[in-house]
């Protein structure tokens, strides 16, 4: 039996995999996680589990057998950063920043550009977050996978610290105009919103517009995490 201890973001599964998938922090490591049959108090603090927590956790398994999900022996929230997931969204009807970085980047042209784009976003003259765009072209082999969080951007460490502003996000939005079952994208970038806890109005008119309100898992039915 192996273990690892450490902190780990939460991003959970689908429903039809009973799995939680948790990013360890301090490594490019992914551990699968069983989402059931634990004794009932420690259930309770796995089902409260969100995309987008943050937790001190203590994972055992066999690190021989990849295909083998671990299992929680203890875990502790650190923090809860809501995400919200948008897909199948029409390329004029992402928001004007991501566009304009997209135009101003040459993201669209010959040979793209390979590393992600970003920009602060502001409202009523003040800073609230920012955003970025995620460049498909690089993947090995012109893969292609639906989902935007899945590329360059450096998710955790923006989550902690935003590069413009030197502020930590507490929402994020990721935007996609591929279909989860999409064999090719109309645009060749996903985007994040990242808000600072000064965006959250911002970030409700955003989610009332793409359909992913707080609360609810909106995540995409497949996901290569």
């Amino acid at each position: 039996m192996d273990t690892r201890s450490g902190q780990f973001r939460v991003y959970r599964a689908v429903e039809s995999v009973r799995h939680i998938n948790f990013q360890a922090v301090a490594e490019p490591q992914l551990y699968s996680v069983h989402e059931t049959g634990y004794p009932a108090e420690q259930q309770a603090r796995v089902d409260e589990l969100q995309t987008g927590d943050l937790v001190t956790a203590t994972l055992e398994g066999d690190a021989d057998a990849p295909n083998e999900a671990w299992r929680v022996a203890s875990v502790t929230r650190d923090q809860r950063v809501p995400f919200g997931f948008a897909v199948d969204i029409a390329p004029e009807a992402l928001p004007q920043a991501a566009q304009t970085l997209a135009a101003d980047s040459g993201i669209e042209t010959a040979p793209p550009p390979t590393e992600p784009a970003g920009t602060t976003l502001s409202a009523d003259g003040a800073d609230i977050g920012e955003c970025w765009i995620q460049p498909r072209a690089t993947l090995p082999n012109d893969a292609f996978v639906p989902n935007v969080v899945t590329g360059l951007l450096p998710i955790e460490a923006w989550l902690t610290d935003l590069p413009a502003l030197e502020l930590p996000a507490t929402e994020v939005l990721a935007l996609d105009t591929a279909a989860p079952t999409a064999n090719q994208y109309e645009t060749p970038y996903g985007v994040f919103l990242f808000f600072t806890d000064a965006g959250r109005e911002v970030a409700t008119d955003y989610r009332d517009r793409y359909g992913c309100p707080r609360g609810v898992d909106s995540r995409p039915d497949f996901d290569p995490y």
